[in-house]
């Protein structure tokens, strides 16, 4: 059994019961992106690509803030399992560590090398577009977050720590961080990608903003 079957099988055990918004399935449109990106230059390590997106929702703070060190822990041991370099283990565990956008929100430098790029591209290429708006309406609902309130104002500008605590609604989220996506892409061809999808998101605030207002 190669890396990637062995991953996938630690996933499909370990994550199964995360939420609708953060699932197998969201893991593995990731994934296919990642590996999309990487086609275009193989050149690249693909394993710590793939392996990097297959576990990139370990250590999501929004599951596992309270167990955090004993995800670590799993990770550590997992990948020991398999057949990698030190500095391959040591580069999976960077990107799945500071994948996550509020840690982009930081004044600290994170060390984007190629294969953290393609991952972060392809997790943030699954944030915009059709999926991502049913993934957000999908998520807020399980943690009971309205979908909108005109009294809770948007925040364009925090802190890694205001941004996980403020006051939510879903609609919110798209200019607190979906909208924002496009322009932190890493390569100018997923940029463009990335514009296409973000007008998408565009058109469907539009249209909600309009029906919400309809009486007034």
């Amino acid at each position: 059994m190669n890396n990637i079957t062995k991953t996938k099988n630690f996933i499909k055990k370990e994550l199964e019961w995360l939420c609708s918004a953060h699932d197998l399935h969201h893991i593995n449109r990731v994934y296919k992106i990642s590996e999309t990106i990487f086609l275009e230059d193989k050149k690249w390590n693909k394993e710590i690509i793939l392996i990097s997106a297959l576990l990139h929702e370990m250590l999501d703070n929004k599951f596992f803030e309270w167990v955090l060190e004993k995800q670590k822990e799993k990770i550590e041991n997992f990948l020991n399992s398999l057949e990698l370099n030190k500095q391959e283990k040591e580069k999976i565990t960077y990107i799945v560590e500071n994948i996550w956008y509020w840690k982009s929100l930081s004044w600290k430098k994170i060390d984007k090398f190629i294969e953290f790029q393609i991952v972060e591209d392809a997790d943030r290429l699954e944030s915009i577009w059709a999926i991502a708006i049913a993934r957000t309406f999908a998520y807020w609902w399980k943690k009971h977050i309205p979908i909108y309130d005109p009294e809770i104002k948007v925040e364009l500008d925090m802190t890694p720590e205001e941004y996980r605590n403020h006051k939510w609604t879903s609609i919110n989220h798209f200019y607190e961080k979906l909208l924002k996506l496009k322009y932190l892409m890493n390569t100018n061809f997923w940029k463009k990608i990335a514009k296409d999808r973000h007008k998408f998101m565009e058109t469907f605030l539009e249209q909600f903003f309009w029906e919400w207002n309809w009486e007034k």
